[in-house]
């Protein structure tokens, strides 16, 4: 970065920048007009031309955001003018709706994507807080909602300054920033110099913005915090906002916050605000309808998702962003408790490293990061988490920092739990931090082979399990090993394994959440949506995707004559099968009963029906190896298959055309492979590849012809009905 700078007025902003206010001042011409007071609608009129000629598509954009917000009142009509389509609107929900296409179109369409910062999610949050902040305005009557979402819409808008216009952007301020949980405006402030708020204010005032928009976004991280930057006596706030300028500051604040522990952050990453401490003072936090906010907040995402091309975060995704916010957000209140209550603490205050194992519940991410935070912080040369395995009862080293230990081989290094007066014993099971010295000779084999004095242990415990231990040395530098370190290093683990217990839980209910719990496979609400998410992938890219639907024969009998048990069996035989049988781009999940669903990806029609046949082939033999243990019932399998022919299907017609697929294979004998074109496929190749007269003399049948020509349909397939376009296919004769 530029590194701190010493004042935070013009200069050190214009400093931060690679272009000048004047020169950026030419960019949106009128954008002042849009808030002239008095005649809202003559500023609007004048408004929208200057800024039609620095954004060409802004009518356009202008006209699908009415469309989309206002539909019961904007007119629709073709011939209509577009001022007449207004007449049913307020003033105000047009200045909503034009800046929020104004700066879509400025600062977020076009902005690169980086790792660190992507412009998608950026503005997802700031509609998501733009959205709750109206909300809670219009709940509290105190202010006004439209301008509540306009201060939403613009609070971070000094990030995105930063993104496009700085001489180092934003992404490399969150590449340097610690992932700590600290607030990210107080990092902006120690590494910049100054805050997005104050750059998002900076520019909003150079084009002569309203000042309530402006001073709400300025202090919108200040609300509801104490008298010297919240309110007097009066009401009135010290800054010299206005008692509803700084309310409205008040509820974009509250509005950030939720939109970040609901997944919804402008960054990626745990980096959510806090809250002032007097925020609930400020604001009545029980009041509100918190059931119709998130409600209304889910329905406007989900409108404008698709026209502005970010996604929406799963059910799974809110459950472990609100986790992990909750799990942050409660150990910064326990030690601010903590300290407040003079509790003697072993622990620095507010350490990077006890906040660090909160802040995922990934163990990929939380052990390694954890490991880098005590060694930056504690000056330790290496760190290594040892597990236990309970085998051959030995500490077995896994994840170290650093990666690279030149001589120093811990991949082969084996750690006994056998020897009773052994230190690494004694620390896992008084679960107290013990400094290793080479009292016995296993010990003194240990530091002979790593090359160390001493070594200091410590215990990773949650409140179910002992999880291992950390291993801490200074290396070569020969530096004693002091107790105090290590005690506070133990915190530090402690917290480690609590979080490792979370990820547990986490997998735990997300395995219940996704899998079905006799087979092991997805559920049938898992699958479905992973068959959403494939056909969106699949109509992105102008793919291929297939459906498979199984159904295993004869399933009643097989439950009848040797029982539910057996019959359990049986199914989770069937599962195993068709989970091998599979590539790796497939998905498989139990649909209901005995039949399961197989989504395959980037795969067509006949890759499909060859796919669907080898599972009938490997379910028949198999069937006929059990077939002696089974009182002589055959175990088989009968598969509907569908491919998804156009961009208009959904998953739904999918899965009926598989389901109508399957229940032809079942009428026609079972044991086979019936393939479903579904009726609306083009006639193109078709009339092409038909005889003049042929056609004219029948319906045409275009997925009919396609589906014979690949298969070489037998003379004996049974007639669908009304449907002409629907054709079986039974393969157990035309491949074998």
């Amino acid at each position: 970065m530029n590194g701190p700078v010493g004042k935070t007025g013009k200069g050190a902003i214009e400093s931060l920048l690679i272009r000048s206010p004047e020169d950026l001042g030419k960019d949106l011409p009128g954008l002042q007009e849009m808030f002239r007071s008095g005649d809202e609608w003559d500023g609007l009129a004048k408004a929208m031309p200057k800024l039609a000629t620095a954004i060409p598509s802004l009518p356009e954009d202008l006209q699908e955001i009415l469309s989309l917000r206002y539909p019961d009142r904007f007119d629709l009509t073709p011939a209509a003018k577009f001022g007449e389509r207004l007449r049913n609107l307020e003033p105000e929900e047009i200045r909503s709706a034009l800046l929020e296409t104004i700066l879509y179109r400025y600062w977020i369409h076009g902005t690169p994507v980086s790792k660190e910062f992507d412009p998608r999610l950026f503005w997802r949050h700031s509609l998501a807080v733009a959205c709750i902040s109206r909300d809670l305005a219009r709940e509290s009557k105190q202010v006004d909602p439209e301008k509540s979402f306009l201060v939403g819409l613009c609070h971070d808008l000094g990030r995105v300054l930063l993104e496009k216009f700085g001489w180092r952007g934003y992404s490399d301020f969150l590449q340097l920033a610690p992932r700590s949980g600290v607030c990210l405006h107080a990092q902006e402030q120690e590494m910049i110099g100054l805050g997005h708020q104050e750059l998002g204010a900076w520019w909003l005032r150079m084009f002569d913005l309203p000042e309530w928009l402006v001073d709400a976004v300025l202090h919108h991280h200040e609300g509801g915090e104490d008298e010297k930057k919240g309110q007097t006596g009066n009401g009135t706030a010290a800054t010299g906002m206005d008692p509803g300028t700084f309310r409205m500051a008040e509820i974009v604040q509250l509005a950030d916050f939720i939109a970040w522990t609901q997944g919804l952050g402008s960054v990626p990453g745990p980096r959510q605000p806090l809250l002032g401490p007097k925020m609930a003072q400020a604001l009545d936090l029980e009041q509100p309808d918190w059931s119709g906010i998130m409600a209304r907040l889910d329905a406007f995402l989900a409108v404008t998702a698709d026209q502005y091309g970010y996604d929406m975060p799963n059910g799974m995704q809110f459950r472990r962003h609100l986790l992990g916010a909750t799990l942050r957000l409660g150990q910064m209140v326990r030690d601010q408790q903590q300290n407040a209550t003079g509790d003697p603490m072993p622990v620095r205050e507010q350490t990077n490293s006890l906040l660090i194992p909160h802040q995922s519940l990934d163990e990929e991410w939380i052990v390694p990061n954890t490991l880098q935070a005590i060694r930056k912080e504690y000056k330790f040369n290496t760190l290594c988490m040892f597990h236990v395995d309970p085998d051959d009862r030995t500490l077995v080293p896994g994840i170290r920092t650093p990666a690279f230990q030149g001589n120093r081989d811990f991949s082969q290094l084996r750690i006994p739990l056998t020897q009773v007066d052994s230190g690494f014993r004694e620390c896992l099971r008084d679960r107290r931090p013990r400094i290793i010295k080479g009292r016995t000779a296993i010990e003194k084999e240990i530091l002979r082979k790593m090359g160390v004095d001493e070594i200091g242990v410590v215990a990773v415990f949650g409140k179910f399990r002992v999880h291992g231990l950390l291993w801490l040395d200074y290396g070569f530098a020969r530096k004693k090993m002091a107790e105090s370190d290590l005690t506070e290093v133990a915190v530090v683990a402690r917290e480690l394994g609590v979080a490792l217990e979370h990820v547990r839980l986490y997998q735990e209910a997300r395995k219940q959440a996704d899998y079905d719990a006799m087979t092991g496979l997805f559920n049938r609400k898992r699958i479905e949506t992973g068959l959403q998410e494939a056909l969106h992938e699949t109509n992105k890219n102008n793919g291929e995707l297939s459906l498979l639907m199984t159904d295993l024969d004869q399933f009643r009998q097989v439950n009848d004559q040797i029982g539910n048990q057996k019959g359990d069996g049986i199914l989770k035989l069937l599962a195993e099968i068709q989970k091998r049988s599979i590539r790796e781009n497939g998905l498989i999940g139990r649909f209901e009963g005995d039949k399961f669903l197989i989504v395959l990806n980037h795969t067509n029609f006949s890759a499909a029906i060859q796919c669907g046949e080898r599972l009938r082939k490997t379910v028949e033999k198999v069937g006929q190896q059990l077939a002696p243990r089974m009182n002589g019932i055959k175990m088989t399998l009968s598969v509907g298959v569908t491919t998804r022919q156009g961009d208009q299907e959904t998953g739904d017609d999918l899965l009926t055309q598989a389901d109508r697929a399957l229940q032809m294979a079942k009428e026609g004998g079972c044991n086979t492979v019936v393939g479903h074109v579904p009726r609306y496929l083009s006639q193109e190749s078709d009339r092409k590849n038909t005889d003049t007269k042929e056609t004219a003399s029948r319906e045409p049948q275009p997925a009919a012809h396609q589906v014979r020509q690949q298969v070489r349909q037998p003379d004996r397939r049974k007639e669908t009905g009304s449907d002409p376009v629907v054709e079986s296919a039974n393969l157990r004769q035309s491949i074998s």
